[in-house]
């Protein structure tokens, strides 16, 4: 419906939308995605935010709408808000109502301050400003954002809405209102109404931080491990938590190094039996007493550690890459005795090993020049190989029908007779994969640098399923109670139907997701990660429909 701000200057701005700003396929050539689909019609706001009347008509349309409602601060995202901040800003000055601004950045700035919001955020409440409000998923992110911050959120303000203000639950159950000058109806424009993915399926049981997150290193960190009790997590400067399920409490502490952050990053974690293994990233290897934290061994013979422990299924061995040698540094694979962190084994590899995968009877590593390597358990002899045109950064999974599945950051995914390593298939993508492929069944999910999860038939390699993200993935996909989670650089967990890649429910972090998501089946607790040494622990609010 139209604003009822006076007429005049409205429909005048209207015009203006509908001449100048509405931009459809007949004058255009309009991109809808980064693979290059085209879309019928696009709103392009910036013909006019850069238009002195068109700003101040604006700014006045908010001020007659929300001056009743003083005091308040003003935001946005960027950068399609930020012109509409500074009119609303100097207007405000202008009528003698000065109120502060500040906008947020899609994600951390990795220079400088590493800043999310620039300006000066103040105690008042808050309203988000912005063009357009499709499904929320901006507002709803600045939301979450500010609500960490301590900050409030009581307004959404854009200029067009693509649907009903009842579609927004996931803002109006924080409390927000949205409101808009016109709707898509006022344009002339129409726009499919889509059911929302569930925004309640979670709810936070405990949120725990941890200190020293290198925030530069947008990739894989820690993923936890949990058992029926605790879970186990391990931060940039070379902490590893133990912590109550239960609560969050504290249980123990161990520190790998002495330095803050960097060297002694921690790798995943895994818990078996009674030991916790991991590894830093200056070259040692550790095995704890999980119950108390005490040191079992360490294996300190590496000058860095480059890939994180893999276990054999019987829990028998440790495997992993590193980097060694007094003079002349070279990478190796090598096979730990789990009980005693003795060296069973050591063979080269032609660059560093970035993640390994145990089977019981053979061990896979993906290398950093492209290499990928298939070995024997019992002494690391070599079956196979494979050499990609990329470096490999993610592990490999076997299908039911005995095919190896690994992607690579050539932008490819591989499958590979696990018996001879023959080529059965590639699939190129538009970006690298550095994640390790799912295989759930007759399907392979498999999640990528492209922003995209895409679900493939293990039989004929057909691409099935597409689901976009906003951010690039580095997270592997998990299959939990039959759905798939996967979380992406947009800082949002996604719950996907594996058969179809239908969005079915989601979970809006404030930073980056770079790791799976892991659960606990004994309490029922999900352990979310993220690369600002985070951690959350979810449990099921809503049931699904």
């Amino acid at each position: 419906m139209l604003s009822t701000q006076p007429p005049a200057r409205t429909n005048r701005l209207l015009d203006r939308i509908r001449k100048d700003v509405t931009r459809t396929k007949e004058t255009d050539t309009i991109i809808a995605d980064e693979r290059g689909g085209e879309a019928n019609w696009i709103l392009d706001f910036r013909r006019i935010f850069l238009d002195p009347d068109e700003l101040d008509t604006l700014s006045d349309l908010f001020w007659e709408r929300f001056a009743p409602r003083l005091p308040f601060q003003v935001g946005g995202m960027e950068s399609a808000s930020i012109p509409l901040i500074t009119a609303i800003v100097l207007k405000g000055k202008a009528r003698g109502t000065p109120v502060s601004g500040f906008y947020i950045r899609k994600s951390r700035k990795k220079v400088g301050l590493l800043r999310q919001v620039e300006g000066e955020l103040t105690d008042e409440p808050v309203v988000l400003v912005d063009d357009l409000i499709n499904n929320g998923n901006t507002f709803l992110k600045q939301a979450v954002l500010l609500e960490a911050l301590g900050k409030k959120v009581q307004a959404a303000f854009a200029i067009v809405r693509f649907h009903e203000v009842s579609h927004y639950t996931a803002l109006a159950d924080k409390g927000i209102r949205v409101e808009t000058l016109f709707d898509l109806e006022d344009i002339g424009l129409t726009y499919g109404e889509a059911a929302a993915p569930r925004h309640d399926r979670f709810a936070v049981r405990w949120y725990f931080r941890g200190g020293g997150a290198d925030l530069y290193r947008v990739e894989r960190k820690s993923t936890p491990a949990a058992d029926a009790t605790s879970v186990y997590y391990g931060t940039d400067d070379g902490q590893v938590y133990a912590l109550a399920q239960k609560d969050g409490s504290e249980r123990w502490r161990f520190k790998a190094g002495l330095r803050p952050k960097g060297p002694y990053a921690i790798s995943d974690l895994l818990r078996i039996g009674t030991m916790l293994y991991f590894a830093s990233r200056n070259g040692n290897v550790f095995a704890l007493d999980a119950d108390t934290g005490s040191v079992r061994w360490v294996y300190a013979d590496a000058d860095w550690c480059t890939s994180p422990p893999a276990i054999a299924p019987d829990g028998a061995r440790i495997y992993i890459g590193i980097n060694a040698g007094w003079f002349n540094k070279r990478n190796y694979l090598v096979a730990l005795d789990a009980k005693s962190g003795a060296e069973l084994w050591r063979v080269p590899l032609p660059d560093s090993a970035r993640r390994v995968t145990a089977e019981q009877a053979c061990i896979s590593a993906g290398c950093a020049d492209g290499t990928f390597l298939m070995l024997r358990a019992t002494d690391g002899s070599p079956l196979w190989s494979y050499k990609t045109r990329g470096t490999i950064v993610g592990g490999s999974a076997r299908t039911e029908n005995g095919v190896v599945v690994f992607g690579s950051l050539d932008g490819s995914l591989y499958m590979l007779d696990g018996k001879t390593g023959e080529l059965r298939h590639a699939l190129e993508f538009e970006n690298g994969i550095a994640t390790t492929p799912l295989v759930s069944g007759n399907r392979i999910i498999v999640s990528g640098l492209d922003k995209c999860v895409y679900g493939i038939s293990a039989d004929t390699a057909e691409i099935l399923w597409r689901f976009e993200t906003k951010g690039r993935i580095f997270a592997d996909p998990a299959l939990i109670n039959g759905y798939v989670y996967v979380g992406s650089d947009d800082s949002r967990l996604y719950e996907l139907e594996p058969n179809t890649g239908k969005a079915t429910a989601f979970f809006q972090t404030v930073e980056r997701i770079t790791n799976p998501i892991v659960y606990a089946p004994r309490t029922g607790n999900y352990f979310l990660p993220t690369y600002a040494g985070e951690l959350y622990c979810l449990t099921e609010k809503a049931a699904r429909a």
